[in-house]
């Protein structure tokens, strides 16, 4: 079972864990010759008009869900939910909780790291380039995370047990498990540096070490959720999914190969009566 019963050891542990992709960047590995990347202004406003499209649908959809009551809380039943996953409701650890926090807050700041590129491996507007990338890796996390919040009232493992207080249980906070907007958002962020690590260092000895610590984060600050009593696993492999897909996806459709031909694949919001959710066009 999982303890923290020394909270600030295990923060300080997996904080320097997800820090290391922070650091790796310092080291002088050769980098590519110019900017992989580059900024169109109908596609700039295409992702993030997608991103703020889905958070905006997901807030309209919450806004109609009525707030748990006492009633509510205690016809919850477990056989109700998934067999695989119904161990885990009832769990509520704050140590936890705390310390997922902390992995959200250096997994959305994880492209900082980027700054401690050398300036003579970067074009002049490289930073407005990954600045704008990373607007829209975020902004389409946090959209499709929100329009799944808000379209799919799903209670959270802590609704089950009696450790939580019922005042944490009696609010809009606790029909949103689906899917874990933490892991999500951290995800997306380190993948998101570990994608731009890579095409500006394709041939760095460092490029496995910033991979793996940037999956490895990933998936601890989902671990941590769901021993927080947050999520259920199925919510955190969805957050590790869309959070990693956005983070990869939004660099790849930048790369300047990409612009000769223009895109290959396009992503877009869709509303089809009460359903709402994101398409991918193939293009051949």
């Amino acid at each position: 079972m999982f303890q923290l019963k020394a909270g600030h050891k295990v923060k300080n542990k997996f904080q320097i864990a997800a820090l290391l992709i922070m650091a790796l960047p310092l080291f002088k590995p050769n980098p590519v010759q110019a900017s992989p990347y580059k900024l169109n202004l109908s596609n700039e406003i295409f992702y993030l008009g997608t991103g703020a499209t889905l958070a905006l649908t997901g807030y309209v959809n919450e806004r109609k869900r009525s707030i748990p009551t006492e009633a509510d809380i205690a016809a919850l039943d477990r056989k109700n939910i998934p067999a695989f996953e119904r161990r885990f409701a009832g769990k509520w650890n704050k140590d936890a909780q705390k310390a997922s926090d902390i992995m959200l807050y250096t997994g959305v700041i994880s492209p900082l790291s980027l700054l401690f590129f050398d300036k003579k491996d970067l074009e002049n507007n490289d930073y407005l380039t990954l600045g704008v990338m990373y607007m829209e890796t975020f902004a389409l996390s946090a959209g499709g995370m929100a329009l799944a919040k808000g379209s799919i009232a799903r209670y959270r493992p802590y609704a089950y047990g009696d450790e939580a207080p019922l005042s944490d249980k009696l609010n809009q906070e606790t029909k949103r498990s689906f899917f874990s907007g933490h892991t999500a958002l951290a995800t997306s962020g380190f993948i998101f540096s570990a994608s731009v690590f890579s095409d500006y260092y394709p041939d760095s000895k460092y490029k496995p070490a910033v991979w793996a610590t940037a999956i490895t984060a990933s998936v601890a600050t989902g671990w941590m959720r769901v021993e927080g009593g947050k999520h259920f696993p199925s919510d955190i492999v969805t957050g590790l999914a869309w959070g990693g897909a956005v983070g990869y996806l939004v660099p790849y459709l930048h790369k300047k190969k990409l612009h000769k031909t223009d895109r290959d694949f396009l992503l877009f919001p869709f509303m089809d009566g009460d359903k709402q959710g994101v398409g991918v066009f193939k293009f051949f």
